[in-house]
C-alpha cells in the first residue's frame, strides 16, 4: 500500500511539474511566431531578436537509427555575406523534428533557407515547405504535455488501488476484477492516447481534448471486459463449482472454523474427515489428538467466496483457491474456510446422513 501510494504521489508530482512547463513553452512559441524577419545582415549579427533568413546549399542528409527511433539530420553550407553560423566555412548541421517528402527528396546542391533565432537554426525552408528543427520552440509543449498526460493517470490509478486496499475489505488481497478493469483501461488508456495526441495533434488544446474524450470512450470500451471478468470471478466462486463428495478414506485437511460456538478454537485449523460419524476440528495436522467433532446441529447454508467480516487471515492461507462454507448451528452463523478442492470433501462429510440412518 505504501509503495503504491508513494508511486502515485510521485507520478502526480512529476505530472504537475511537466504541466507547469507548458505555459512557458507556449509563450516562447508565440514569441517566436510573432518575431519579425531581420531587414539586414547587420541587424541579424547585432544580436537582435529578429529572425534571420540565411540561404544555404544542401551538402547531404543523414539518418541515424538507434533502437526504435530515427534521427533526421541535414548538413548544409551557408552562402553569401549573411552567414550566421559559428563555423568560418559556413558548414552547419541541424536535426529536424520529423521526416518529410521534402527532406527525403533533398539532394546535394539543393537550395534551402535557414531561419535563425537567438543564435540557433529554428526552421529550414525547402522551397514552399518549412520543416522545424529540434531546437524550434514551436513544439516545445509536446513533450511535457504528452509525458504529463501519461504519468498523471498512472498516478491516479496507483492512488486508487492504494485507497482500495486500505479502505475497502481488509481480507482482499487483490482489487475486484470489475473496478480494476474499468480503472486500468480508462486511466491508462486515456494516458496513452494523450501521449499519442501530443505527437500528432496541431495544438495543445486538441491534445487535452483528445485525452478528455478518451476517458469516457475507454470506460465504455472496458465495460464488456469488466462484465466478463466479474462474471468469471463469480462463476469461480459459485456454489455450483463445489459439489459434495463423501470421503472414502481418512483425511485431515487444512480448514478453519469461525463463529460464536465452542468448537471454534484458535489454533484448531484442520478438519479430520472420514473417521467417525462427523468431521472433527483439530490442531493436529495428522488428526490424532485434540479432536472436537462438529455437532449434527451444524447444517450447511451456502458455499461462497470471501466477504467482509470473514477472518482476515483466510485469504492469505487459502489464496485465490479458497472458499467459505457458511453454516448454521441453531441461531449461530458458523464459517468454515478451506481450499476449493477440500471443500467438496468437507461438504460431503457435513451432509452425510446421521449414523442411525445408515
Amino acid at each position: 500500500m505504501l509503495a503504491q501510494a508513494s508511486a502515485g504521489l510521485l507520478s502526480l508530482l512529476v505530472g504537475g511539474v511537466l504541466f507547469a512547463q507548458i505555459p512557458g513553452a507556449l509563450a516562447e512559441s508565440r514569441t517566436y511566431a510573432d518575431t519579425p524577419v531581420c531587414r539586414t545582415a547587420d541587424e541579424a549579427r547585432s544580436g537582435s531578436s529578429c529572425v534571420a533568413k540565411v540561404p544555404a546549399d544542401v551538402e547531404h542528409t543523414e539518418r541515424r537509427t538507434g533502437g526504435k527511433s530515427t534521427q533526421y539530420w541535414l548538413h548544409v553550407r551557408e552562402l553569401g555575406p549573411d552567414r550566421t553560423g559559428s563555423r568560418e566555412d559556413g558548414r552547419v548541421r541541424m536535426r529536424l523534428r520529423q521526416n518529410s517528402p521534402a527532406y527525403a527528396a533533398a539532394r546535394t546542391g539543393d537550395r534551402v533557407t535557414l531561419s535563425y533565432w537567438k543564435g540557433e537554426v529554428r526552421a529550414v525552408d525547402f522551397g514552399t515547405v518549412t520543416l522545424e528543427t529540434w531546437s524550434s520552440p514551436a513544439n516545445d509543449w509536446r513533450l511535457p504535455a504528452g509525458v504529463g498526460l501519461l504519468v498523471t493517470p498512472f498516478g491516479l490509478f496507483m492512488l486508487w488501488t492504494s485507497w482500495w486496499y486500505r479502505n475497502r475489505y481488509p481480507y482482499q488481497k487483490s482489487v475486484s476484477p470489475g473496478p480494476a478493469v474499468l480503472a486500468t483501461v480508462t486511466l491508462l488508456g486515456a494516458g496513452m492516447l494523450g501521449l499519442a495526441g501530443s505527437m500528432t495533434t496541431d495544438t495543445v488544446q486538441q491534445t487535452f481534448a483528445l485525452a478528455g474524450f478518451a476517458v469516457p470512450a475507454c470506460a465504455v470500451l472496458s465495460l464488456p471486459i469488466a462484465w466478463w471478468k466479474v462474471r468469471q470471478a463469480r462463476r469461480e466462486a459459485s456454489r455450483r463449482s463445489v459439489v459434495p463428495v463423501r470421503p472414502s478414506e481418512r483425511r485431515c485437511v487444512r480448514a478453519g472454523v469461525y463463529g460464536q460456538v465452542p468448537y471454534s478454537v484458535p489454533g484448531f485449523d484442520h478438519l479430520l474427515l472420514g473417521e467417525g460419524p462427523r468431521p472433527a476440528v483439530t490442531a493436529d495436522p495428522a488428526g490424532r489428538v485434540s479432536l472436537w467433532p462438529l455437532p449434527e446441529t451444524l447444517t450447511v447454508w451456502e458455499v461462497r467466496a470471501f466477504r467482509p467480516g470473514d477472518p482476515e487471515h483466510w485469504p492469505g492461507i487459502y489464496q485465490q483457491n479458497g472458499v467459505v462454507i457458511e453454516c448454521r448451528d441453531g441461531a449461530q452463523v458458523v464459517l468454515i474456510g478451506s481450499r476449493r478442492r477440500d471443500a467438496s470433501l468437507i461438504l460431503g462429510a457435513l451432509m452425510a446422513p446421521p449414523v442411525e440412518d445408515r
